[in-house]
C-alpha cells in the first residue's frame, strides 16, 4: 500500500486494501507511516508541499465553471465527483491532488517537522475537497435553501388531530408545507414536552462575532396545538409551561457559548395555542353533536340508538371528559376509534372549511386560524437567509464599554 494511495483513500472516502487483512492493519500503516522520507525523496521543504496545496487548490477553483455551487459539490459523497464532466472534473481533480498535499503537510506537522496550522488560507479553505463537519454542513445547506431543519415543529395531542391536520394543510397550502412544519403526535395533553422541547428547538450556533451569533441554519420553532385543559388550561399555566420550555432550550446550548446567548432570544422559539379557551377539545371545538353521532354510527352501527348517543354526547360535551368515554361501555363491537371517526367527519369539516373561505370567515375555524399562525411562523425567515441573534456582552465588555 502506497502513501499516494492512503491519502488518496482519505480525500475520496474509498479504501482498496490489498496485502491488508483488516482496517486495524490500515489504521497500523497509516499511524506508523513517517512522512520525512518522503519529503526527502521528492526534494521539497514542508512549506513547498504547502505552497503547491494551495497553488492545486487556487487552479482548480479557477478553472471550475460551477465554482459558485462548489461549497455544496464538495458536501456530496466522493463517488459522485466522477460524474462531473469536462473543465468541473479537471477542477475537481486539481482540488483532490492539492487536498492530498494538505494532508501530506499534516502528517509532515504531527511528526512535529513543519508548524502545524490553526487555519488554512482563506482561498485554500474555500476551495477544499472536502474537510467538513455537521455544522458547516447545516450552514452550507442553509445558503443554498436546503436545509433539512423544518422551521416549525408543531407538537398534536392525539389520533384525531394527527389525522385532520395534515388534511387541512393540504386544503390550504401547496404540498410543500411539509418542508416548513413537521407534525408530531405526543398522545395527551399533559405529557412531558421538556426534553422535545429542548431538542428540537436549540438552535444551532456557528460562530460569535462582537455583536450577533450566527447560526448555522434558521431556527425552529416549537409549536403546541392543544385543548385548554389540564397543564393548558389557563393562560397562566401555559406561560408557565412556555417560559420553561424556553430555559431547557437555553440549558441545551453548548456549555462554551451559553453565557453569550440572551435568553430572549430564545423567548420567541416556542408558542402554546389552543383551539379555544372555553377548554373545548378538539373534536367538540370543530364539530357538533349531530355532526359526531352521524360519523359515530357511521363507523360503528352497532352503537346505542341515535337519541341515547346524542344523550351521552351531551353529557361528555357539558362533563368535558375525554370523546372516547362514551363508546367504551358500548357492548357489540367493534367499538369507534378515533382515527376512523376522524377520516369520516372529515368530508364535513372540509365544507365548512371552503364555505369558510369563500366567504371570508375562515378564521373562524379554529383549526384554520392556528394553523395560518404557524404557516407565519414557518414562513418568518426564507430559507437560504443566513440568521444571527443578538449576543449578550461579556462582564469584561460591559465594564469597558463596548
Amino acid at each position: 500500500m502506497s502513501y499516494y494511495a492512503a491519502n488518496l483513500a482519505d480525500v475520496v472516502e474509498n479504501v482498496s486494501m490489498p496485502g491488508f487483512g483488516d482496517f486495524d492493519d490500515w489504521e497500523q500503516f497509516r499511524a506508523s507511516f513517517d512522512p520525512v522520507p518522503v519529503l526527502e525523496q521528492i526534494g521539497w521543504t514542508a512549506e513547498q508541499v504547502l505552497q503547491n496545496a494551495e497553488s492545486l487548490l487556487t487552479r482548480g477553483h479557477g478553472l471550475d465553471p460551477a465554482a459558485a455551487w462548489h461549497e455544496l459539490t464538495r458536501l456530496i459523497h466522493p463517488s459522485h465527483w466522477k460524474k462531473l464532466k469536462g473543465d468541473a472534473r479537471t477542477a475537481m481533480d486539481f482540488r483532490i491532488a492539492g487536498e492530498m498535499l494538505l494532508l501530506f503537510y499534516e502528517d509532515i506537522a504531527r511528526k512535529g517537522d513543519a508548524p502545524r496550522r490553526a487555519r488554512w488560507s482563506v482561498v485554500a479553505s474555500a476551495a477544499r475537497a472536502s474537510e467538513t463537519d455537521r455544522t458547516e454542513l447545516d450552514a452550507t445547506l442553509s445558503r443554498f435553501g436546503l436545509s433539512p431543519h423544518a422551521p416549525v415543529v408543531v407538537i398534536l395531542e392525539g389520533k384525531t388531530e394527527q389525522t385532520i391536520v395534515p388534511l387541512v394543510m393540504d386544503l390550504m397550502y401547496k404540498p410543500s408545507w411539509r418542508n416548513r412544519i413537521r407534525l408530531f403526535d405526543v398522545q395527551g395533553a399533559d405529557q412531558n414536552l421538556d426534553a422535545l422541547a429542548a431538542y428540537a428547538a436549540v438552535p444551532a450556533l456557528t460562530e460569535s462575532e462582537r455583536d450577533v451569533i450566527v447560526l448555522a441554519h434558521p431556527p425552529t420553532h416549537f409549536v403546541v396545538l392543544s385543548d385548554a385543559e389540564g397543564k393548558n388550561a389557563s393562560q397562566h399555566a401555559r406561560e408557565q409551561r412556555r417560559q420553561r420550555w424556553v430555559e431547557r432550550i437555553y440549558d441545551a446550548l453548548p456549555f462554551d457559548v451559553r453565557d453569550e446567548v440572551d435568553l430572549g432570544e430564545l423567548d420567541g422559539l416556542v408558542h402554546i395555542f389552543v383551539w379555544d379557551e372555553s377548554g373545548s377539545d378538539f373534536e367538540r371545538a370543530h364539530f357538533t353533536d349531530d355532526e359526531l353521532a352521524d360519523g359515530l354510527l357511521a363507523i360503528a352501527p352497532h352503537g346505542p340508538e341515535r337519541h341515547d348517543l346524542l344523550r351521552r354526547l351531551a353529557a361528555s360535551r357539558r362533563d368535558r371528559t375525554n370523546l372516547k368515554k362514551v363508546w367504551q361501555e358500548w357492548g357489540t363491537p367493534p367499538r369507534p376509534q378515533k382515527p376512523r371517526l376522524a377520516r369520516h367527519v372529515w368530508r364535513v369539516l372540509s365544507a365548512r372549511i371552503e364555505s369558510a373561505f369563500d366567504s371570508g370567515t375562515q378564521d373562524e375555524v379554529p383549526i384554520v386560524r392556528l394553523l395560518r399562525d404557524v404557516m407565519g411562523i414557518a414562513r418568518k425567515y426564507p430559507r437560504h437567509y443566513q440568521i444571527v441573534m443578538r449576543r449578550r456582552p461579556k462582564p469584561a465588555e460591559q465594564s469597558s464599554g463596548r
